[in-house]
């Protein structure tokens, strides 16, 4: 038996009806009786047996899956229903009516009073939908998506990578991956926003991401993720051809958890090599994760123990070292480790 969830909230109208009328849309602009709720929950009443309260004929536009405005004046009310009804349009596969495309151009500059963060939410919720594009585009179009984001580009080319990734957001050679990879993607980097909208809000933007992250209020984590995305994706593109594994291991270890979506970012913004893909992806889990989960092979502490070395950058450098050679796969044992410290105080002392 399906539960029932109340919330419950004070009228801000006179009467239930003009209550109605203020609220988003039509279609959630209705009611019912309070007698009749278990009937409807249950899916036992017959089609019609209930009588719904629907001012604005919110019924019918559900049933043909149009969007409309009960009014004009809930626009002006609150002007982020502007974006919202966008949001709808998306996460239901409805059209908007025209006589709402029009209410949204007429009044779309009233979104500058809109905190950012509501906007930001609208936006990324369109982004969440599996298939976002369709619908960022018609934002694009009656000039919502430069009323938020000034940077965004209007060129018909900046959507091609985006559509890409939404066709095929896992590339050829890391389908191995696939749950990895979708795991890695739901991961939230704030509200509302999780890798996967950043990595699509990233693919929308391009070069143009200076200032995004200050625009629409994103967390300190979700912007570091995209300016790392660009960085990461140009440094693999100006390797790709020459990969060697040292320059794969460096690649990973630098970008560390944000690596998968730079393969992503990367595959979806231009034609990459499935082979070098896979290549890069087993790279981190056969070799980078077994080292990461096996720990340092040697602590400052055994330095100061083993050398008689005295705390300060001398220890840093040397575990600094270590580390490299652990991660190049020249190094493999703690007493590998120890004889490497060896060799390199000696050397460091015959330098001097």
């Amino acid at each position: 038996r399906p539960s029932l969830s109340m919330d419950f909230a004070q009228f801000r109208a006179a009467s239930l009806t003009e209550d109605l009328r203020l609220r988003d849309l039509t279609i959630n602009a209705m009611a019912i009786a309070f007698e009749n709720v278990e009937s409807v929950t249950n899916k036992v009443c017959e089609h019609n047996s209930v009588h719904v309260i629907d001012p604005c004929g919110g019924m019918k536009d559900l049933e043909t899956g149009l969007l409309r405005f009960p009014s004009e004046q809930v626009v002006r009310d609150d002007p982020v229903r502007l974006l919202r009804i966008y949001r709808f349009a998306a996460q239901l596969d409805f059209k908007i009516a025209a006589g709402a495309i029009n209410l949204v151009t007429k009044h779309r500059a009233l979104l500058s009073e809109v905190a950012s963060e509501r906007c930001r939410d609208e936006l990324m919720k369109i982004f969440n939908i599996k298939k976002s594009h369709p619908y960022l585009q018609q934002l694009e179009t009656v000039g919502l998506l430069t009323e938020i984001v000034p940077s965004m580009k209007a060129a018909d080319s900046s959507w091609n990578p985006l559509e890409a990734f939404e066709k095929s957001p896992i590339p050829m050679g890391l389908h191995v991956y696939c749950s990895e990879i979708n795991d890695y993607l739901q991961e939230n980097l704030g509200a509302e926003v999780n890798r996967r909208s950043l990595i699509k809000l990233s693919l929308l933007l391009g070069d143009n991401c200076d200032g995004v992250g200050a625009q629409l209020r994103l967390s300190r984590k979700a912007t570091q993720f995209m300016k790392r995305l660009l960085s990461g994706a140009k440094a693999l593109k100006n390797e790709i051809q020459q990969l060697t594994p040292k320059q794969i291991i460096r690649f990973l270890r630098t970008y560390a958890s944000d690596w998968w979506g730079i393969l992503l970012y990367a595959a979806a913004s231009h034609p990459m090599d499935p082979t070098s893909l896979k290549q890069i992806a087993n790279m981190y889990y056969e070799h980078i994760l077994p080292i990461r989960k096996q720990g340092r092979l040697i602590t400052g502490n055994d330095l100061i123990k083993h050398f008689d070395l005295k705390e300060g950058q001398q220890i840093g450098r040397l575990l600094k070292e270590i580390e490299e050679r652990q991660f190049d796969g020249e190094i493999r044992t703690r007493e590998e480790a120890l004889t490497a410290i060896t060799a390199l105080i000696q050397q460091s002392n015959h330098v001097l």
